[in-house]
């Protein structure tokens, strides 16, 4: 099995640093069998980098991009 690092090495993919949090939140919180995981958004100078919808705000481009960083 291939690791996650070693796919996205042969890939070309390589992730940035993590950009530094707005404020205090927490990264996880269980509840029962219920794990609920913090999402990240591609930001630029602490401000989202994409904001709308696809169709309207953002065109096909600007949406595959908000999924990867450019």
């Amino acid at each position: 099995m291939v690791s996650a690092e070693a796919s996205l090495r042969e890939s070309g993919i390589q992730l940035p640093q993590a950009p530094k949090p707005f404020g205090a939140y927490v990264e996880a919180v269980q509840t029962g069998n219920l794990l609920l995981l913090t999402g990240m958004l591609t930001v630029e100078n602490q401000k989202p980098k994409f904001v709308g919808r696809v169709g309207k705000e953002l065109d096909g481009a600007a949406a595959k991009g908000s999924g990867r960083r450019l």
